[in-house]
Parts: structure tokens; C-alpha cells; sequence
């Protein structure tokens, strides 16, 4: 049988309050519509909380510790703290935009790059292109890509046209990198706690 994680979260910090939502409410809901029985699914298989982390993280971390801590064997679920994230501003708002733009622009102008040289690849007076990997010679007609269809691991670019293409493709990396970053929560000073584990199914 398989196994998967289930968790509940609750904006307090007082444990007294979550041990009994999470008893009276969450356990008794998950038994309800899932069963109690090794194989539902569900937190229902839990019969309580049985450690604490208590040093707030982020929300990612703090659920791989409670993963860590509950297997889909243990009766007792794991808890762990973690600030919750700010509401976005305005000004996080604008920054997202602009990097998705930047990141939109930056595709765009790769795609472009790669056609460009694609056709003049492909479209070149002479009838054939060697590969200066394998030695082979392909006729430009049948050419679907810019990489060598014999050895399928050297392009047939010129130096600059790989070159340009390169380039392109680091700046499309560089603005997928800043568009993830302008898109991260940023942790707030709120206290959450996740409260679950691995279950069995």
C-alpha cells in the first residue's frame, strides 16, 4: 500500500487551542468522511500530536519537518511553526509585472533568434552542411533542426550563430531566475503552526 502526507494549518500560536481543533474538529472530520481504519487516506489515522518544532521557518520547511517526524505508522502527528507570508503591495505587484515582461520579452526574442539562424541554415547556397563532430555531410533540404541528425549531439551552426543563440538562452535563464525571485512570499512576522504527517492509503 502507498502513502501519502495530509496536514492542517492553524493561525495561532497557542498549543493548548490547536491540540483541540485538531482533536475535536480536524480528526474527528477526517475519521467522519475518510474512516480511522491503516489505509484511509487521511489524518484520521492519527490519534493526536506528538512533537513540536517551535523555531519558526518557512512553510516548505517546515512541512518536510513534519514529514520527517510522522511516518504513515506513527499514531501521533508532528507540528511545526512557520511564518506566514505578507500580502503583496502594490510595489511587489509592479515588480512581478515588470519581471514578467522582462521574462516574456526574453522568450520572444530567443524564439526569433532560433528561427533566424534555423533559416539561414537551412536556406545557405550550397546543397549540404558537414558536421564538424562526425564528419557527415546532410543535405540542407532535409534539415529539421540545427543539430547534426547523424550524431545528434553536434550543431551545425556557424560559431557566431551558435553563439548569438547561447546568449539568448542565458538571457531567457537570467529572467526566469528574476521572475522566480520577484514571485517568492515573503515571510511575515505572524506565527502559524502545520500540524499532519505521512498517511497510509
Amino acid at each position: 500500500m502507498g502513502a501519502s502526507n495530509a496536514y492542517r494549518t492553524y493561525e495561532t500560536t497557542d498549543k493548548a487551542e490547536i491540540r483541540k481543533r485538531f482533536a475535536a474538529a480536524d480528526l474527528e472530520q477526517a475519521r467522519y468522511e475518510n474512516g480511522a481504519g491503516p489505509y484511509s487516506g487521511s489524518l484520521g489515522q492519527k490519534t493526536g500530536i506528538g512533537v513540536w518544532r517551535d523555531r519558526p521557518t518557512n512553510f516548505d520547511d517546515a512541512h518536510e519537518w513534519i514529514l520527517g517526524q510522522s511516518g504513515k505508522w506513527d499514531n501521533n502527528a508532528a507540528a511545526a511553526a512557520y511564518y506566514l507570508t505578507e500580502a503583496l503591495t502594490a510595489r511587489d505587484t509592479a515588480r512581478i509585472k515588470k519581471a514578467e515582461t522582462k521574462a516574456t520579452t526574453a522568450n520572444t526574442k530567443l524564439r526569433e533568434i532560433e528561427q533566424a539562424v534555423f533559416a539561414a541554415l537551412r536556406n545557405a547556397k550550397s546543397k549540404t552542411v558537414g558536421c564538424r563532430g562526425c564528419g557527415s555531410k546532410i543535405a540542407r533540404k532535409h534539415l529539421k533542426g540545427t543539430v547534426c541528425p547523424v550524431c545528434t549531439s553536434n550543431t551545425l551552426l556557424s560559431a557566431s550563430a551558435h553563439s548569438r543563440v547561447m546568449a539568448a538562452r542565458k538571457r531567457v535563464d537570467k529572467a526566469r531566475e528574476a521572475l522566480a525571485e520577484a514571485r517568492k512570499p515573503k515571510p511575515g512576522k505572524k506565527v502559524a503552526y502545520v500540524v499532519g504527517g505521512w498517511v497510509g492509503e
